[in-house]
C-alpha cells in the first residue's frame, strides 16, 4: 500500500515536473510570439505612422491638385470663352477677308481693264507726242517762213546786198518762179514780177518791178511787166517767166519815146515806163 502511495505519489510529481516543463516551454513560446507581436506591432506602429505621413501629404496633395484643378477649371472657362471671342473674329476676319478678296479681284480686273486703256492711251500719246513733234518742227520752220515774209512784205531788208549778174543768174536757176504757168487773168505777167521780187528780197536783195506800155513793131499793142534790179555791175532787167536777163548800154534805166529790144519780143516802142516796185 505504501508502495502504491510511493508511486502515485512518484506519478504525481512526475505529472507536475512535466507541467512544469510543458508550461515553462508553452510560457517561453509565448513570450516569444508576444515579444515577436510586440515587434511585429512596433512595426506596424512604424508603417502606421509612415502610411499616416503619406497620407496627409496625398490628403495635401490632394488639396493643392483640387485647388490647382479649380484654378484649370478657371482658366479652361476663361480660355473657352477667350476661344469663342476668337472664333467670333475668325468668323468676322473671314467675312471681311471675301470681301477685301472680292474687292481685289474686282479692283484687279479693273486694273486689267485700265492697263490696256492705258496702254492703248500711251501708244496713241506717243503718236500724238511723234505728230506734235512733227507739228513742232512744221511750226518752228512756218514760223521762220513767216518772220521772213512779213519781214519781206512790211520791212525794208535788214542786211541789204547786191549780187553780182552771176549770182544773180545762178539764183534764177534755183527759184522756182519759172516754174508756175501763166493763167489768164489768175496769174499774169504783174504776177510772176511781184513774186521774184517778193523771193529776191527774202534773201535781203532789192529787186523792183517795172512795167512798160507800148507797141510792137508792127504795130501790136505791148503792155507788160517784169523785174529790174541793180547788180555790182549795173542795172539789169528779168523776164521772171524765162529767167531771161539782160541789160542796156551802160546799163542805163528804160526811158519813154524810145525804141528797145526786149527778149523773145524785138523791138518794142515804150511810150509809158512805170516803176511799180521800187529798186535802188
Amino acid at each position: 500500500m505504501a508502495k502504491i502511495w510511493k508511486a502515485a505519489v512518484a506519478f504525481v510529481l512526475l505529472a507536475l515536473a512535466c507541467s512544469t516543463l510543458y508550461f515553462s516551454v508553452l510560457n517561453i513560446q509565448l513570450s516569444y510570439r508576444l515579444k515577436h507581436a510586440e515587434q511585429e506591432n512596433g512595426a506596424l506602429k512604424a508603417e502606421n505612422e509612415a502610411m499616416r505621413g503619406e497620407l496627409n501629404s496625398l490628403v495635401q496633395n490632394y488639396s493643392s491638385l483640387e485647388a490647382a484643378y479649380a484654378s484649370l477649371n478657371a482658366s479652361y472657362a476663361d480660355l473657352l470663352q477667350e476661344r469663342l471671342a476668337l472664333e467670333a473674329k475668325c468668323d468676322a476676319l473671314e467675312d471681311a477677308y471675301r470681301q477685301l478678296n472680292a474687292s481685289y479681284n474686282q479692283l484687279n480686273l479693273m486694273y486689267v481693264i485700265l492697263a490696256e486703256v492705258y496702254s492703248a492711251l500711251n501708244a496713241t500719246y506717243n503718236e500724238l507726242l511723234a505728230q506734235y513733234s512733227a507739228l513742232n518742227a512744221s511750226y518752228i520752220i512756218l514760223s521762220n517762213s513767216y518772220a521772213k515774209l512779213y519781214s519781206a512784205l512790211y520791212e525794208p531788208p535788214a542786211n541789204k546786198t547786191v549780187p553780182t549778174i552771176e549770182e544773180l543768174k545762178a539764183w534764177l536757176g534755183e527759184d522756182p518762179t519759172d516754174k508756175i504757168a501763166y493763167s489768164w487773168p489768175n496769174f499774169v505777167c504783174g504776177d510772176f514780177a511781184v513774186m521774184l521780187a517778193f523771193h529776191a528780197k527774202l534773201i535781203d536783195w532789192d529787186m523792183g518791178v517795172v512795167g512798160i506800155l507800148g507797141k510792137k513793131a508792127d504795130g501790136a499793142r505791148f503792155d507788160h511787166a517784169f523785174n529790174a534790179i541793180i547788180c555790182a555791175e549795173g542795172l539789169v532787167y528779168v523776164e521772171p517767166q524765162t529767167d531771161e536777163v539782160w541789160w542796156y548800154e551802160n546799163h542805163s534805166e528804160i526811158t519813154p519815146g524810145k525804141w528797145y529790144d526786149y527778149p523773145n519780143f524785138g523791138q518794142i516802142y515804150v511810150e509809158q515806163y512805170i516803176i511799180i516796185l521800187l529798186y535802188e
